[in-house]
């Protein structure tokens, strides 16, 4: 896609120039970025690190792009020479622009890459700030499918309003092991960091508290076995130890030599409690004072959970809120420095035609792009279309060639290639439905017409990567063999041929006056005698089954004479 720097080209021979209209400051454009870099580009987008030679067409979708562009167009001095010149606000990276470029430039046809998060990030600033809806949406969604940051996407939910990312990133936030960093602390900003920070505390202390009541609790049954076993007046200790171990469900408590106090062989009813024992009633004293703390932290972070229910729900301002948006106005993000259009839409006779002295049809609407600096025609429709999407095509980027290098060259005309009197405007109409699709607003399902349209011209003009598309797509449908195998006659399909051919000799219905014409003479013998073959083979098959059935029933009529016989004669004797 670099431009072609030995030879004049449509638009301002590619070079800038004092008469360009500008609203910028007076600053050196930085180099253009080789991979748009197209001639036939009529908007030159600069940034302050790169500039981008790309399509009116193209920037138009996105709504403050094309209000720009108009009020440019509208100028009085425009120069029909010259690109216009956009200039983004020293804010808008190149970058962020080149990957958003990648993005809406990306053709269905040779495949849509699996674009990066940081791609798709830049694609959606871009698309948020110059207005671009579909887009927009676009870069939503994939970016929804990707495992994002947490303080990244609280990040972007700041920076370009996605209020959903909100709650799930804040949560994540206040739930993780990991404590907030330096960096994500300044992301956050003092009054979310503070609220985060709080809840993480409460959540800390709840799980240590909910720790020690556990803790609590064994000490408690520990405790309760050590009265049941000094009523008893037996030590125990065996059973109470695994007792406690099955009940408790965690780890045993140290093993405990508590003894019962006897008087020579009478028991006094009293024992001799162990250093662990001797501790237990201060130990579940401090338990009772841990829970009475648990139960008061828990009804706090009650408390500050209806409370940030109610924020979130109301819509407070930012101070009273996790969910803090920084307000944002949106200035204008660039200036114009020049104006054009391509022949404002109108014909001349300088215009470049490798065409004969014939009056050009009417221009498809469709089809009809003030940017566009070629002119397609056929017998009966015109198509104002971009060179960059017919250079794919080899026959068409020739033909283009050899008008760019003819002697009466005019920059501000359109390029006119007369297609051959053979090809058929809806064709051709077709095959721009195709390649002009975006992926970003959804790539249609097109019907068979459309396709066998797309493969006709991919064919005869040379495009491999729509031609293996539209083929792709077609063989995924229901065509008539007959359909198939003309085809294969017009476009070379020889893989279509043979089940086309099966299909024909060993389908019920005969071969219409319309297939046979189609089939042409030899084809056709050869697929009748077939045809006939196989009839009488199914006749003979079905005959042989009906003597078979036939064989059968007269074996059972003899069996069955036979045993009447034997029958007749035994009874005679009998009698």
């Amino acid at each position: 896609m670099n431009p072609e720097s030995s030879r004049p080209l449509s638009l301002s021979n590619n070079k800038r120039s004092d008469a360009d209209i500008a609203v910028v400051e007076n600053r050196q454009p930085a180099p253009v970025h080789p991979e748009f870099a197209f001639s036939d580009g009529n908007i030159e987008l600069q940034t302050t690190d790169q500039t981008f030679w790309v399509h009116e067409y193209r920037l138009k979708k996105f709504a403050a792009f094309a209000t720009l562009i108009q009020a440019a167009k509208g100028s009085a001095a425009a120069d029909p020479g010259r690109r216009i010149v956009v200039t983004c606000d020293k804010k808008i990276k190149g970058e962020d622009i080149y990957n958003t470029l990648r993005v809406i430039y990306a053709s269905h046809i040779d495949g849509i890459p699996d674009f990066d998060s940081s791609t798709l990030i830049s694609t959606l600033r871009i698309a948020s700030t110059f207005d671009y809806p579909a887009l927009r949406k676009f870069a939503i969604s994939k970016l929804e499918g990707m495992s994002l940051p947490a303080i990244e996407r609280i990040q972007l939910s700041d920076e370009l309003s996605l209020p959903t990312w909100e709650t799930p990133a804040f949560t994540e936030l206040c739930s993780r092991k990991e404590p907030i960093s330096q960096s994500e602390a300044e992301i956050l900003g003092m009054t979310r960091f503070v609220e985060i920070a709080r809840i993480r505390e409460t959540e800390r202390t709840r799980l240590a508290v909910q720790f020690a009541g556990g803790i609590y609790g064994e000490l408690l049954q520990a405790s309760k076995l050590v009265s049941s076993l000094q009523a008893g007046g037996s030590d125990g200790s065996g059973i109470t130890q695994d007792a406690f171990e099955y009940s408790s469900g965690r780890s045993t408590l140290p093993t405990y030599t508590c003894s019962s106090i006897s008087d020579g062989y009478e028991y006094t009813g009293e024992v001799d409690l162990c250093s662990l024992h001797q501790v237990a009633p201060e130990v579940l004293k401090e338990g009772e004072t841990l829970i009475k703390q648990r139960n008061e932290l828990l009804q706090q972070l009650r408390n500050i959970q209806s409370t940030l229910n109610c924020s979130v729900g109301q819509g407070d301002s930012p101070s009273n809120s996790v969910r803090m948006n920084p307000e944002s106005s949106r200035p204008s993000p660039f200036d114009i420095e020049s104006a054009v259009s391509l022949s404002n839409n109108k014909r001349s006779d300088a215009d470049i035609a490798i065409v004969e002295n014939q009056q050009p049809a009417p221009v498809h609407p469709e089809f009809a792009f003030s940017d566009g600096n070629i002119e397609l025609q056929t017998n009966d429709q015109t198509f104002w279309v971009h060179e960059y999407h017919l250079n794919k095509f080899a026959a068409f980027a020739a033909l283009i060639q050899a008008a760019k290098s003819s002697a009466t060259s005019d920059s501000g005309r359109r390029i006119v290639i007369a297609c051959d009197k053979k090809t058929k405007g809806d064709d051709v109409y077709n095959t721009l439905k195709v390649i002009y699709a975006s992926h970003i607003d959804g790539v249609p399902d097109f019907d068979s017409s459309t396709l066998t349209s797309a493969l006709r011209i991919a064919s005869l003009y040379d495009y491999p990567a729509l031609r293996k598309f539209a083929i792709s797509k077609l063989e995924g449908m229901s065509l008539p063999a007959i359909e198939r195998i003309q085809l294969s006659d017009e476009l070379s399909l020889p893989t279509w041929e043979t089940p086309a051919f099966t299909e024909l000799c060993s389908r019920k219905e005969p071969i219409s006056q319309a297939e046979a014409e189609i089939l042409g003479m030899t084809r056709f013998v050869e697929i009748a005698r077939i045809r006939e073959t196989e009839r009488s083979r199914l006749a003979v098959q079905f005959a042989g089954k009906i003597y078979g059935e036939l064989l059968q029933a007269s074996e059972l009529v003899s069996s069955l004479e036979s045993e009447s016989l034997g029958s007749s004669d035994t009874t005679q004797d009998a009698f």
